[in-house]
Parts: structure tokens; sequence; C-alpha cells
């Protein structure tokens, strides 16, 4: 399968296609617990069953010590949460031999105000760091500043097996450290609207902002690497790749997605 395209159709069947072992990293938001419909595609194309085969064949084609980046969160139903976004986590855990490398969550600034319901409002949806092996093969942190950068720090610590169980701390704090775990983005906004071949007039439902998978392929890829999208939308993770010289592999079941994705790639290249 060539790099730097995006194919329309099933991502299960398109997976079946590509070798094991070739990707570098995968970042997707899947369509979880049918929350939006994908201009009629939806209901039709996501279920357990599908998640569970398209699982798979993601554990196939990642690379050891390639990561998986898993967006979801889970839908209000019977006055309940689902707990789909759990129940996958454990699958690609318990099925797939994925290892949960960390929690991550992305902190909405914008989130949609909680109305009349028992709880509070969600500004948080998972994202899932899962690798392949033991640990990633590549990280290149995002640092911040330290808020206590250059204090002086002098103390003892617990020093088992040490001269009486103490051991002497004496250091400067570090300028830098790695960020926290929890992102804070805006949700994008969508007021594009673009002209299908048949003359409709369409916006894609949801766009994650750039800004996610942006952070995401400078942290656990390299120049040059190979990042995959299997539920690509309107190209957000292509773009975010070519901006940072990744390859990437889009898949994406809506011809009219697919066709919004290319209009903006190739604006991106100026053409």
């Amino acid at each position: 399968m060539d790099v730097n395209k995006i194919y329309c159709g099933d991502s299960e069947t398109l997976l079946k296609e590509m070798d094991s072992n070739s990707i570098d990293l995968i970042v997707t938001s899947p369509p979880y617990d049918n929350l939006r419909h994908y201009n009629g595609t939806c209901d039709v194309c996501w279920n357990r069953k599908k998640f569970e085969a398209i699982a798979v064949e993601l554990s196939r084609v990642l690379k050891d010590g390639g990561v998986l980046i898993w967006n979801v969160n889970d839908k209000t139903e019977n006055g309940g949460k689902t707990g789909t976004s759990m129940r996958q986590a454990l699958f690609f855990m318990d099925v797939c031999g994925l290892k949960l490398n960390d929690y991550m969550f992305w902190r909405k600034k914008n989130p949609m105000p909680q109305v009349k319901q028992p709880r509070y409002t969600n500004r948080v949806e998972f994202m899932f760091c899962f690798v392949k092996g033991d640990k990633p093969k590549t990280f290149n942190p995002i640092m911040i500043p330290c808020k206590s950068a250059g204090l002086h720090y002098k103390s003892t610590a617990k020093n088992i097996g040490g001269e009486n169980g103490r051991r002497r701390i004496d250091y400067n704090v570090n300028q830098e450290m790695v960020d926290y775990q929890d992102w804070d983005m805006a949700v994008a906004p969508n007021r594009r609207i673009f002209e299908t071949r048949n003359g409709e007039k369409i916006k894609h439902p949801a766009v994650f902002p750039i800004e996610l998978p942006l952070r995401h392929i400078q942290t656990w890829t390299n120049e040059g690497d190979i990042v995959l999208d299997p539920f690509i939308g309107s190209g957000t993770t292509a773009l975010a790749a070519m901006s940072l010289n990744r390859r990437y592999i889009g898949l994406e079941l809506n011809q009219d997605y697919v066709d919004i994705a290319n209009v903006l790639i190739q604006e991106k290249l100026g053409k």
C-alpha cells in the first residue's frame, strides 16, 4: 500500500492488504458508540464485532515499539455511561496483546455545557496510548517550563539497603519537565462547507483539533516514519503528518470525506 495517500473503503478490508509490522504510529478517533452520523455510513459500519476485527488488524500492522493512540469517549444511554471505551481498551490488551503505555486525556477548552443531568459537565475524552512490545521505540516528549526551575533542593530520602535506610538529596530543579498526560485543546471549529460530486453541501461532523495528532506524531515518531489513521475523515491526521515531515496512510469509508481530505491536502501542498 502506497504512502501519502488516502484510500476509500472499509478499514477492516483495507488493513488486510497492509504488511505486518509496517506502521510506526496509529492515531485515530473511531466512530465510538454511534454518537454521530457520518453522512449515512455510521450505523452500518460500526459495532462491537467490527471494532474487534479492526483492532486485531491494527495490532498486526503496528511495528514492534510502535504506538497506537485510540481517542474515544462513551455515550450516555439509559441513564448511565456505556463503558465502551474501557471494554475496547481491555480488548487491545487482553486479546491483541498490546501494552497500555499510558492513560492520556483530551481536556476540551470549550465543552458542551451539561444540562439537567445528574453528572458534571464532561470535558474529557480518553486518548489511550498502547504500545506493541515492552516500550515505545521513540519518545520525543513535549517539554514545559518547570514552575520551581532553579530551586535548590536539599533533603534525605529512603534508600533501601543503604546506610541507616536514608540517602542524601542535593540538586537544582531542572528548567523544563515532561508535559502532563492531560492536554488542553479546544474542539475544532467546523464551519467550512464542501460540495460533493453530486452537488450536495456537506461538512465533517467531528473534526478533532489538528493539535491532537500533531502532538502525538511529534512524540512517538521521527521524520520519515509512517503514520496511519484508519478513520481519517477529513484528513486532519494526514495534514499533521505532512507538517512534521512524516509519511501517512489514511483509510476512510465515506468517499465524500476522502474528497474533502484530498482538497485540504492539495491546498496544503499549494496546488
